[in-house]
């Protein structure tokens, strides 16, 4: 279901300009754009040991990232979009972007030491 009248990326434009910006309804990106959310893989919750892959430079479509969950702190099982230890912003063609994120989800690997 969407809203009625509410046109999402019109709104994160305003948002992110600051006033109204009308695009015009031929327009169309020439790119794909994804915030990719990076999943604890370990499934468990409890000290983060260590991680790899973090390397998300590799990535043909890579804009940039953020690691927010740091070695020998608490990491929960990502359920909510802070418990996720990582984030991957990725800018390109769309096929290469959707290979890039399963990349980047798979390739990230996380130790996890359980709470007891």
């Amino acid at each position: 279901k969407v809203v009625p009248g509410w046109y999402p990326f019109e709104a994160l434009l305003d948002a992110s300009c600051g006033f109204p910006v009308r695009v015009p309804p031929s327009f169309t990106p020439l790119k794909a754009a994804r915030h990719v959310y990076i999943p604890n893989n370990s499934k468990k919750s409890g000290i983060l040991k260590s991680y790899k892959g973090d390397d998300f430079e590799r990535l043909p479509t890579y804009d940039s990232h953020e690691v927010i969950k740091h070695v020998g702190k608490p990491i929960e099982k990502s359920i909510s979009i802070m418990s996720f230890p990582a984030f991957v912003w990725l800018i390109g063609d769309e096929e290469q972007v959707a290979k890039d994120s399963v990349a980047a989800r798979n390739e990230f690997i996380v130790e996890v030491e359980e709470a007891e």
